[in-house]
């Protein structure tokens, strides 16, 4: 399916104009924390929805539509509380003497 979205993409006038819509954005932002906990997620809610949903095109169908909802918010989440943290701490680690804004010294 990335293929067909690459192809549109390159061949549209103004190129790469759409990757710099918020949703594309958002998801650049969260992809590599997407790409860490969407694994450990997806094992999780199988585990806690099969028995209720069961295992039918319906319940598969739910199964998917969860994930992706939880899945987003739990990359959003740890973008936002984890890695960027983690690269405020590395700014400040780097350069002890400036203050770097939204972490303490």
């Amino acid at each position: 399916m990335i293929a067909p979205l690459i192809a549109a993409i390159y061949h549209m006038p103004e190129r790469f104009a759409v990757l710099a819509r918020p949703a594309f954005t958002f998801l650049g932002d969260v992809s590599y924390s997407l790409y860490l906990t969407h694994w450990f997620l997806l094992v999780l809610i199988l585990n806690a929805i099969t028995p209720w949903l069961g295992v039918d095109a319906f319940g598969m169908t739910m199964y998917t539509l969860i994930c992706v909802g939880i899945c987003l918010i739990a990359a959003r989440f740890s973008f936002r509380y984890i890695e960027l943290t983690g690269v405020k701490l590395g700014e400040y680690l780097r350069h002890p003497s400036k203050p770097v804004p939204g972490f303490s010294n």
